[in-house]
Parts: C-alpha cells; sequence; structure tokens
C-alpha cells in the first residue's frame, strides 16, 4: 500500500488501486449512443524527485496507424457489416473462480517531459481562473457535454472558477465539441472533445465532430492536440470520435478511439502509435479486437483494463493483447450493457459503469456483485439516464455523471446521495445546471485511476538504478526499472 502524490505537488491519502456485432438489439442501441470525445493533452510538469530521468520514447508505432451519438452510452458507432466474429481460443469468456489475473510487463517506453515539444497555440483568448479556487483539491472537474464545455466547479458553493470552451458546437480554439471526460494532470487539462447532430443540438452541423485530445493550459491555451478538428480518420494524426483519454505516468497518453475500434498509446512527443488494442476499422470480439471501446486505464501489472462498450463486457488485457480477465459476455447484456467505464479498485474490486441498465456495479474478481446503484431508482429520474461514468473517491463516496438526468451526484457507501450539481431531469447551462454530463472526477484524487505521477505510480526501491545511458524501459529484459 503507498501513499499517492498529487500532481499539484500536494500530498494526498489518495490511493493508486491498482492499476461481433452479434450482440443484442437493445445493446446495439445503446451501443449506437456512444459518448464521442477528444482531448488535447495537458502535459504538465508533475511533482517528481530529482533522481528521476526520462528519455524520449522513438519507437515505431506497433500497428496501423451510427447511429447518432446523441447519447452518451458504451455502445457502438456502427453495426459493421465487416465486423469479425472470431473466437480467440485463449480468451477468457467468463469469470473462473479459480483463474488469476496474468501479468505482463509494461512494455512501454519512457518519456523525458522536459523534452515535449510545444505546440503553437490556437490563439484562445485569455480565461484566467479564479486564482484563488482554481485546482483546489476536492473541486469536481465535469465534461459538460452538450453545453460544450468543461467545467471546474467549487464543491459548497457550486461555482465555476475554470472553464474551457465557449459553447460553440464548432471545433476551434476556444471550443470543444461535446466533451466527454476530462482529467487534471496538474495545472493542465486533459479534455476529449465529442459528436452531436441537429436533433439534439439545434445549432450543430450535421455530423458534426470534433475528432481531438487537447491538452489545455490554465488560461484557455490549447498547446498541444492529438487528432484534427472536424475531421474523422484513421491516418497518421487523426481520430474518429475518440472518448476517453489517459495521461499516463511517463508521459504517453492512452485514448479510447471508439470509431476506429481501438484503444491506442500515443507518444505526446513524436506523435506516433506505440502500442494498440484492437484492429483499426474493424469491430468484433475474437483475438485484439474491440467494438466501440469507452475507457482505457493503466494497471499495476502494466495490464490494460477497457470497457469493451459494444461487446457488452469489461477486459484486462497484457501488453501481448492476451485477455486475463474478463466481466460480461458478447452475446448477452444480462451482465452487462454497453458499460461505459471501469476502474481497478485497491482491494481488487473492479468499478463498473452499466450505462445500458441505468446503474453502478462494484463487482469482486471472481464477479460476484458488491454494491449495486441503480441512477433510473432516484425520485424525478428519467427512464433511461445512461450514466456514463462512476468513479471511486479517496473518502468511499462514489461519483456518478448520471448523464441524461443532467446531474453529477456524489453517494456514500449506503447510497444516500451527498452531493449533487445539477438539477435532476433539468438540462440548462445557468447557476448550478448541466446538460448532460459525462464524466466527473475530483481534484487531485485518483482512486481507482491511473495517476499521471511517475512517483505515485511505481514503487521507489533504492537498489534498483537503471543502466548509465538506458531508458528507464529495459526492452531486453522486458521490465520496467522501478526506482
Amino acid at each position: 500500500m503507498r501513499t499517492m502524490r498529487t500532481v499539484s505537488g500536494k500530498d494526498s491519502n489518495s490511493k493508486r488501486t491498482g492499476p461481433g456485432h452479434h450482440w443484442p438489439m437493445k445493446a446495439a442501441i445503446f451501443a449506437v449512443a456512444l459518448c464521442l470525445g477528444i482531448s488535447p493533452l495537458a502535459a504538465q510538469t508533475v511533482t517528481r524527485s530529482t533522481r528521476l530521468t526520462r528519455k524520449v520514447a522513438t519507437s515505431d508505432p506497433n500497428s496501423t496507424s451510427s447511429k447518432d451519438p446523441n447519447a452518451v452510452t458504451g455502445g457502438s458507432l456502427t453495426n459493421d457489416p465487416n465486423a469479425t466474429t472470431a473466437s480467440d481460443p485463449n480468451q477468457v469468456v467468463a469469470i473462473d473462480p479459480n483463474q488469476t489475473a496474468g501479468s505482463e510487463p509494461n512494455e512501454t517506453p519512457v518519456v523525458d517531459p522536459n523534452k515535449a515539444p510545444v505546440q503553437e497555440p490556437n490563439n484562445v483568448p485569455p480565461a484566467e481562473p479564479n486564482s484563488g479556487q482554481f485546482n483546489k483539491s476536492g473541486n469536481i472537474l465535469i465534461a459538460d457535454r452538450l453545453n460544450h464545455r468543461v467545467i471546474e466547479v467549487e464543491r459548497d458553493t457550486h461555482e465555476i472558477v475554470w472553464q474551457f470552451g465557449d459553447g460553440n458546437s464548432v471545433a476551434g480554439s476556444k471550443s470543444v465539441v461535446a466533451p466527454s471526460d476530462a482529467e487534471r494532470v496538474g495545472e493542465w487539462t486533459l479534455i476529449c472533445g465529442g459528436s452531436v447532430s441537429t436533433s439534439t443540438d439545434p445549432n450543430a452541423e450535421k455530423g458534426l465532430g470534433d475528432h481531438r485530445v487537447l491538452l489545455v493550459d490554465p488560461s484557455g491555451k490549447i498547446f498541444w492536440q492529438y487528432g484534427q478538428a472536424g475531421v474523422a480518420g484513421s491516418d497518421v494524426n487523426q481520430l474518429n470520435a475518440p472518448v476517453c483519454a489517459t495521461y499516463l505516468p511517463y508521459g504517453h497518453i492512452l485514448i479510447c478511439d471508439q470509431g476506429n475500434h481501438r484503444v491506442i498509446e500515443v507518444s505526446m512527443v513524436t506523435k506516433t502509435i506505440v502500442w494498440q488494442h484492437g484492429t483499426t476499422g474493424t469491430s468484433g470480439t475474437g483475438p485484439n479486437h474491440l467494438c466501440s471501446p469507452s475507457s482505457a486505464q493503466l494497471l499495476d501489472n502494466g495490464n490494460i483494463l477497457i470497457a469493451d462498450a459494444g461487446n457488452n463486457r469489461v477486459i484486462e488485457v497484457s501488453r501481448k493483447h492476451r485477455t486475463v480477465w474478463q466481466y460480461g459476455n458478447s452475446n448477452s447484456d444480462k451482465s452487462l450493457n454497453g458499460p461505459s467505464f471501469a476502474c481497478r479498485l485497491e482491494n481488487g474490486n473492479t468499478l463498473i459503469t452499466d450505462s445500458g441498465n441505468n446503474r453502478i456495479l462494484e463487482i469482486d474478481r471472481r464477479g460476484r456483485t458488491v454494491l449495486e446503484f441503480v441512477t433510473s431508482k432516484q425520485s424525478g429520474s428519467v427512464a433511461d439516464p445512461l450514466a456514463t461514468r462512476a468513479v471511486r473517491l479517496d473518502n468511499g463516496n462514489t461519483l456518478i455523471s448520471d448523464q441524461f438526468n443532467h446531474q453529477v451526484i456524489e453517494i456514500d457507501s449506503r447510497s444516500n446521495v451527498v452531493f449533487t450539481q445539477g438539477n435532476i431531469g433539468t438540462p440548462g447551462n445557468g447557476s448550478n445546471q448541466l446538460n448532460c454530463p459525462c464524466d466527473a472526477k475530483a481534484i487531485g484524487d485518483y482512486t481507482g485511476l491511473t495517476p499521471p505521477s511517475l512517483d505515485s505510480y511505481c514503487d521507489w526501491s533504492e537498489d534498483r538504478e537503471p543502466p548509465p545511458d538506458r531508458d528507464r524501459y529495459d526492452w531486453a529484459h522486458n521490465r520496467v526499472w522501478r526506482r
């Protein structure tokens, strides 16, 4: 058990918690309502030991480079006629009580943040944060999707202390379209932009998308991005409806490129894909196939935990693409229906946002339900709120983005609602109002999530020093030097 250091430089008690198409029609419906998003990577200097050095990764990529997704769930964007359904003889298809998760080394090199190039900002006008409240531990960062903005709110007053996105539904230097995911990295914000249509937003152009992952500084300047505004694709520096982006401890970005049915790891320095799971442009359930993945987290053992939304499952895969753990079944929506997010808790349990079933689940390693909270059972709830994100907080509570209930709520261990931002069932952009929030996280709290600080992720060992002039990652021995 280790205490995590937050990227803002403040010590915290937060812990790192360990880190085809034949699916049913109902799942397909929810799948199609997926949250599209991209995010500019906000690589800010993180608190690290002065002894820590990193080198720029220069390895070549390992891979090549709908129904309208107005509703964000964990489903697929399209019914792909070319989707494959080949089964993998090594793939885990059910929870085995005697099965233990495999652990293979993290095969990804380390990036020197001091060598990361800074891209010219897009002339974003100053959007100075409230200096007294900005980036304060405990504030809530929200991807307010259909208000086309990411906001940071002060918990007690509900006041907005920082915002990116001017409400414009056309992607640009000052705007982000339908953001589906956001996280704070130091003082920078990593954002995933999404997509909307005129049926959801009358001011939106038909089929409009953002297709970018952005890093934004406190003044609202985009200083790094992957993907091109309004351009969906799978070529170099292109994405197709990314919905989740995670800043990895060594400076890479892990992106759920949903429309391309893949999870990719991108070097911030070279903008090359250094690792990929899923076959670009082809959905399926077989080896190295995904269907509209909606979230990905790096675990302590180096594996990747993926919410494979269109396949109604959550899987843990090794860097060599072996499925070592799975919950859910691609042929049924009974266990999961379009899961939109999953994270691994410190006790080994997995917290899953089962979007299509309007519930939050915590399951143990054997697949037994430990906690269940159904968001549609709240007083005043709409019939299908399709919650998109649930994250565990350091205090043991759970923060939930309850999308079509237009609110972010926090529940305690007894399922009592102890905090609410937004008014249930009522969209808006006024005081204490939201419009289809897709993601919410507490500033400085990475419980169950991949923390961006290498110091907080790697165990420190005085007797293990990397050889001189070598990357911290030793390709020959397939291991990460953990100092």
